[in-house]
């Protein structure tokens, strides 16, 4: 695998929910609050779990840390590989 390239390094796959930009909060906390809700019944649970997932609820400031994490450490990558659109 092309990773094996880069010792240390670690992939892993998530998914969540982004809204645009300047959301009113009172938007954004009413739409965090359904995904929490849905994320703590047991159906939804149990689909993520069928298929391999582990839900990780949290607060929208924790999922902004994570886009800015993944974002500097794959924009490095891409540029140490010189990875090019085509």
């Amino acid at each position: 695998m092309w990773l094996a390239a880069y010792p240390g390094f670690e992939a892993s796959v998530w998914y969540g929910f982004v809204a645009p930009a300047h959301l009113p909060a009172p938007v954004l906390d009413r739409l965090h609050e359904a995904v929490e809700q849905a994320i703590a019944s047991q159906a939804v649970r149990d689909q993520l779990s069928t298929a391999g997932g582990v839900p990780l609820p949290g607060p929208p400031a924790q999922f902004a840390q994570l886009l800015r994490s993944d974002a500097t450490r794959y924009g490095k990558l891409i540029r140490e590989a010189g990875i090019r659109p085509d």
